[in-house]
């Protein structure tokens, strides 16, 4: 009898639980699904219905879909509706989503005031350097006429905050065989567009000749293009000139600071 209650009570309890019903998953936009919002939002379109995909839009985008604040903003900056544009596209935008820089701009320039002027300005400029990353580790080959070939490792660092990525700075080592160069650079980048990004800077620093030589104060110039890759970094072609190595010519890679640092967490 002692062991045939608990079995009995938990015969019941296990029944009671397969009674309970389980809430299927939203199937709609407007149930939570907000996958489905994107597409729902295109079917009202092909059928007319604007305000319903503005609303199925708006839903995306309250769940976080950016894509979807987009999308939202540019059909009521198409309708002329500028204020209800602007939360969705800014809600993009602050989430780094270089897709919201072109509409808000329109927008801004359809207000055409002397400041909303100024901020399209801003935001055509920025939407050029937005993707790139903050830092970079660079690697490249550089022949020089006067060493020999070698290598240089470098630090380029280009927050959003220094112009848009205009300015940069950082610290390069080249691994020359003779001399070795220890130098702090600061330079100008030019993005002729979100790709082609042509640049100069100035360096300064310390070179060494070898072992049991005196050091020197070394300087130079370096000039060049990138060739962006987005946020993993670029392509780089230069030629420079410095106290150490009075010309080079170099070619090489930089990496998104964040890939390199996970590469070296994995080992």
């Amino acid at each position: 009898m002692r062991l045939l209650l608990p079995a009995l009570l938990a015969s019941l309890l296990c029944a009671g639980c397969a009674t309970v019903p389980t809430r299927p998953p939203p199937s709609t936009c407007a149930e939570g699904n907000a996958g489905l919002c994107r597409f729902e939002a295109t079917q009202h379109l092909a059928r007319g219905e604007r305000p319903q995909a503005v609303e199925a839009l708006g839903r995306g985008c309250g769940a976080g879909l950016v894509t979807d604040c987009v999308e939202q903003g540019e059909l009521l900056l198409e309708d002329g509706q500028l204020d209800a544009a602007e939360p969705p596209l800014e809600r993009a935008k602050q989430e780094g989503w270089s897709g919201a820089y072109a509409p808000l701009a329109r927008l801004h320039e359809a207000r055409a005031t002397p400041a909303d002027l100024a901020t399209a300005h801003q935001l055509r400029r920025d939407v050029l350097s937005i993707d790139h990353p903050d830092a970079e580790v660079l690697w490249w080959y550089r022949a020089s006429e006067a060493h020999g070939p070698g290598a240089v490792l470098a630090l380029n660092i280009q927050p959003m905050w220094a112009r848009s990525r205009r300015l940069n700075f950082g610290v390069q080592w080249a691994l020359t065989p003779n001399p070795t160069e220890l130098t702090g650079f600061v330079g100008y980048q030019h993005f002729a567009t979100d790709w082609l990004v042509p640049y100069a800077n100035v360096q300064a620093g310390w070179g060494s000749r070898g072992y049991g030589e005196s050091g020197f104060f070394d300087a130079g110039v370096e000039g060049g293009v990138k060739l962006a890759l987005g946020p993993l970094g670029h392509l780089n072609f230069a030629v420079g000139s410095s106290r150490g190595s009075p010309l080079h010519l170099s070619v090489g890679v930089g990496l998104n600071y964040l890939l390199v640092l996970a590469a070296a967490a994995a080992h």
